[in-house]
């Protein structure tokens, strides 16, 4: 409603939302007809007032005059007038808020908010290209390693493979299932993605035999020494029930 209130009272009255605390003076457009030489023709004489608010009360004398020397007088309204200053102060605090502010403002939200959109789509496409859709396996797991994580995305888990695959359960009758087709039909009849293999991929699970991170051999170690003393521990317990069972004999 403020800006239709805006554009009835401001483009309807001379262009001034002030225009509504004060009547609207003369037409912006006058025409003149000058009869000459008993031809007639016009002239559309466009009177044009940059600032025309704040020029408008300045004291002027607009003359027209006609082939019978009829002179009409445009007197314009003084500084004296009552509601001069107040409506000076109207529309230049009018336009500064609107203008200065206001669109300040909106320009803000929308350079914002597709700024927002930008970053989420750049984050989207990166998460696409450094992370398997499939397993969720980044692209840093696959360095040092005889597969590559391009090649793992083409041969190991290809989208369009999963998506032949579930087109295939949808059209093979039931009865002809395999094991392992029946329990992915009911994962998918129960939208459940325990089928997936989740951070798993065949190709780093071979390599781990060759390429152990340090922590790996770190934990395996302490498990073997925890093995061992286990052993010794068990040996023990069995010579001291033995000894028991000799001194109760």
């Amino acid at each position: 409603m403020c800006i239709i209130t805006t554009l009835n009272w401001g483009l309807r009255n001379g262009g001034g939302i002030g225009d509504v605390l004060r009547s609207v003076g003369p037409d912006m457009t006058t025409i003149l007809q000058i009869f000459h030489s008993r031809k007639i023709s016009y002239l559309l004489v466009q009177k044009f007032f940059f600032f025309r608010n704040i020029l408008w009360g300045i004291n002027r004398e607009v003359y027209v005059v006609s082939t019978i020397q009829t002179v009409i007088l445009y007197k314009a309204i003084s500084f004296q007038e009552e509601l001069f200053y107040y409506r000076i102060i109207y529309d230049l605090s009018f336009f500064v808020v609107l203008i200065v502010i206001v669109l300040n403002l909106i320009f803000g939200v929308i350079i914002d908010t597709f700024g927002d959109l930008r970053t989420e789509k750049n984050d989207k496409e990166d998460v696409l290209k450094n992370s398997c859709f499939i397993c969720g396996l980044e692209r840093g797991k696959f360095d040092n390693r005889t597969v590559t994580f391009e090649d793992h995305q083409e041969i190991e888990h290809n989208l369009w493979h999963y998506l032949y695959f579930i087109v295939w359960l949808q059209i093979k009758d039931e009865t002809e299932f395999t094991g392992p087709e029946s329990y992915v039909a009911q994962c998918i009849k129960e939208r459940n993605l325990d089928w997936f293999p989740r951070m798993q991929a065949i190709s780093l699970q071979e390599g781990e035999g060759e390429v152990d991170q340090p922590e790996i051999v770190a934990i395996k170690e302490q498990l073997r020494h925890q093995s061992q003393s286990i052993r010794e521990l068990t040996a023990t317990i069995e010579d001291l029930r033995q000894f028991i069972m000799e001194l109760r004999a």
